[in-house]
C-alpha cells in the first residue's frame, strides 16, 4: 500500500512537469473550387425542353421520323346544316380510321371541344366567363345522339368508304371535352373503320376566341367530333381542352357540306367542289380572273349585296361542299353581308372576307416571293386562329403537328421540306398592311433626308 502511494506521489510531479501534448489540428476547409457540385434544379416550366427519349427506329436523335415511324390515319365526310333562326348546328361525321400502329386497339377516344361550353367543364372553373377564353356564362356542348362502328372489309380498303359489315352501336363515356368509345370489335393493325356519329349544338356568341357568332355572322371552328392522336410516345393523348393551346390532330381528307340559308356566303377550308350550285356565273368568272392577277379583284361587291345579285338565288338554303386534302382540320365561316375580295399569286388564290363598314387597307401590292401555296385552286379562308393544316409535298407522307414538332414535310426520300403556307383572308390582309407599313414607312424617311 505505501510502495502504491509513493508510485503516484512521484507520477504525479513528473507528469506536471511534462506540457500537454498540442490538440490535433482541423482539416482545412475545402476552397470554393473544392466543393461538391449539386445538381441543378430542375426546369419545370412550360418553356422546359421537353424530355426527348432516346433516338430508335421510330424516331431519329432530332426528332425526324425513322424507318418504322407511323402515324394514324382520320377521313371525315361530314353533313352539317346551320339554323340561323334557332342558332344551332346538327349534323353527321363519319370518320374513315386507318389503324396505322403495330396495336390492337380495342377503344378509341374523340374530341368533344364544344364541351368546353358546357356548365360545369374544367375550363368553366379555370377562367372566368367573361374572359378571353371563357363562355360568358353560355351553356352548351356537343349532343350525341348516335354512334355507330362499320368495319371496312380489307377488299374494300382500297375503294370509296363503302362497308358491307352491318354497324354497331359503339358505348362510350364523356369526360368533361373527352369521350371514352369502346369498341364492338377490336381494331387490329393495319385495320380501317368507319365511326358514324350524329351531333348538334348550340352555336356560343363568344366561342372563347376560337368560334362563335356576330349578328348575321357565324365563325365556326371545333364544330364536329374528331378523332385524339394515337401515337407512339403517349399513346392516347387526352389532354382536356381548356380553351387554350392548338390542336393535337391526326391528317385526312375532309368531304364536307354545309346547308344554310341561301343569302348567306361561305368561307371554308378547302375547295369548293359545286361553283355552278353556290356561286354567279359573273362571280366564277371574277375567281378565274384574280386567279392569274396579282391585283385586288372584287368577287362580290358592296352594291350587288344591296341589289341582291351577290347570290344565285334568294330564297330557301344552298348546301356548299368544299374539299380538303392532307389537313388537320377544316372551319368555316359564313355571313350575308360578305364582300370577297380575291388575288393571285402564282396559282395560288388569296381571298379576304369582310363586311362593309370594316376597312381594311388593302392595296394592290405583289405577294413577296417567300410566300407561296400548293397547287392551284380556289382556297377559301378560314376564320383566325382556325388554320387547316400543312401543304403536301409531292407523294410524301405527313408530320403531324405537335407541340413539340417543327412544322415541316417528310418525303418519301427523307428529306425535310419546309410546308407550303396556305394563304387565308386575314393573312392577306396582313401582308398587304404590312407592305403598305413598310412603303409608308420608306417615305417618311426619305421625306425627312430631303427635308
Amino acid at each position: 500500500m505505501r510502495s502504491l502511494f509513493f508510485a503516484v506521489l512521484v507520477a504525479a510531479p513528473l507528469a506536471a512537469q511534462n506540457p500537454p501534448a498540442p490538440p490535433t489540428p482541423a482539416p482545412p476547409r475545402p476552397t470554393q473550387s473544392q466543393r461538391d457540385l449539386r445538381a441543378p434544379v430542375a426546369d419545370t416550366g412550360i418553356f422546359s425542353p421537353a424530355p426527348l427519349p432516346p433516338a430508335n427506329e421510330l424516331r431519329r436523335p432530332d426528332g425526324k421520323p425513322g424507318p418504322r415511324y407511323w402515324q394514324q390515319r382520320a377521313d371525315y365526310t361530314i353533313k352539317a346544316t346551320l339554323d340561323t333562326t334557332r342558332r344551332r348546328i346538327d349534323g353527321t361525321v363519319t370518320i374513315r380510321y386507318t389503324n396505322n400502329s403495330p396495336d390492337t386497339l380495342e377503344r378509341v377516344w374523340l374530341q368533344l371541344d364544344q364541351n368546353l361550353f358546357r356548365q360545369g367543364s374544367v375550363g368553366s372553373f379555370l377562367n372566368a366567363q367573361e374572359s378571353r377564353f371563357g363562355g360568358a356564362g353560355f351553356n352548351g356542348g356537343f349532343e350525341i345522339s348516335h354512334f355507330t362502328m362499320t368495319p371496312v372489309p380489307e377488299a374494300r380498303r382500297g375503294r370509296p368508304a363503302v362497308a358491307q359489315a352491318k354497324p354497331a352501336p359503339v358505348k362510350n363515356r364523356v369526360d368533361d371535352t373527352m369521350m371514352d368509345a369502346e369498341l364492338p370489335t377490336p381494331l387490329p393493325p393495319g385495320g380501317v373503320a368507319l365511326f358514324t356519329l350524329d351531333y348538334g349544338f348550340n352555336i356560343p356568341d363568344h366561342g372563347a376566341d376560337r368560334m362563335g357568332r356576330d349578328g348575321s355572322l357565324y365563325e365556326l371552328a371545333q364544330w364536329y367530333p374528331r378523332m385524339c392522336v394515337y401515337d407512339d410516345i403517349h399513346g392516347w393523348n387526352t389532354t382536356q381542352y381548356l380553351g387554350q393551346g392548338e390542336f393535337y390532330l391526326e391528317y385526312g381528307n375532309f368531304d364536307y357540306e354545309v346547308t344554310l340559308p341561301a343569302g348567306y356566303i361561305v368561307a371554308g377550308t378547302g375547295t369548293v367542289q359545286n361553283p355552278l350550285e353556290v356561286l354567279t356565273a359573273t362571280q366564277r368568272a371574277r375567281l378565274a380572273a384574280a386567279l392569274k392577277s396579282d391585283t385586288i379583284t372584287h368577287i362580290v361587291t358592296e352594291q350587288e349585296l344591296q341589289s341582291g345579285g351577290a347570290r344565285p338565288k334568294k330564297d330557301g338554303t344552298l348546301t356548299w361542299r368544299f374539299r380538303a386534302e392532307n389537313v388537320r382540320d377544316v372551319a368555316w365561316a359564313a355571313s350575308p353581308e360578305y364582300l370577297w375580295d380575291a388575288s393571285g399569286w402564282n396559282g395560288v388564290l388569296a381571298q379576304a372576307y369582310y363586311r362593309p363598314g370594316v376597312q381594311y387597307p388593302l392595296v394592290p401590292l405583289p405577294l413577296p416571293a417567300n410566300l407561296g401555296g400548293g397547287g392551284a385552286g380556289v382556297r377559301h379562308g378560314v376564320p383566325d386562329g382556325c388554320h387547316g393544316g400543312e401543304g403536301r409535298d409531292q407523294g410524301g407522307p405527313l408530320q403531324r403537328r405537335h407541340p413539340r414538332d417543327r412544322p415541316h414535310v417528310v418525303s418519301d426520300d427523307g428529306r425535310i421540306r419546309r410546308a407550303a403556307l396556305r394563304l387565308d383572308g386575314r393573312r392577306l390582309q396582313y401582308i398587304h398592311q404590312h407592305l403598305l407599313r413598310g412603303r409608308l414607312l420608306q417615305a417618311g424617311r426619305q421625306q425627312a433626308q430631303e427635308g
